[in-house]
């Protein structure tokens, strides 16, 4: 009993600290990202890692721009639908990808005219008027092909290198 309490307390501490509230330091690091917007881009990230912790894989399906484009192993597709996208999900979604998604900080995140790019190019997102002329936030291509994992991990061993 004694055990099980402390476990549901590091899980909640775990889920607040990593849900907090968006923070306007954050929200004011993207004044121009994509000529869109910033603070949505954090939200998005925000909610897409609830998803992800969750595994709310239908959810996940809704935050794509069709067609999506992917590439997985020496494989690379275009997804269509909701339908196909959750066919592939758990190829899609493995146990890495969704660490490298949790562990995003939205302050290291790279930014160009194609989009924002998680972690590398890993996963690229974009910010599209909707046919209400709304701005959406949604993920257009999913990179978890072997060459891009192997760039992610010699990132990491520089990372390390320089901070010891």
């Amino acid at each position: 009993m004694k055990t099980t309490i402390i476990l549901l307390y590091f899980i909640s501490f775990l889920y607040i600290s990593t849900f907090s509230q968006v923070s306007r330091d954050s929200i004011q690091h993207y004044p121009n990202i994509v000529g869109g917007d910033g603070k949505q881009f954090v939200i998005f990230l925000k909610n897409l890692k609830k998803m992800i912790f969750k595994n709310q894989r239908t959810k996940i399906a809704t935050q794509m721009f069709y067609p999506l484009h992917v590439a997985y192993g020496e494989k690379t597709k275009t997804i269509k639908t909701k339908e196909q996208f959750l066919k592939l999900y758990d190829t899609l979604f493995s146990k890495r990808m969704k660490k490298m998604i949790l562990d995003q900080n939205p302050d290291s995140v790279f930014s160009n005219y194609e989009g924002i790019a998680l972690q590398g190019g890993m996963v690229w997102i974009d910010q599209r008027l909707s046919s209400g002329g709304a701005l959406v936030t949604k993920i257009i291509t999913i990179n978890n092909s072997n060459e891009i994992w192997e760039g992610y991990y010699r990132r990491l061993k520089i990372q390390s290198t320089k901070s010891e």
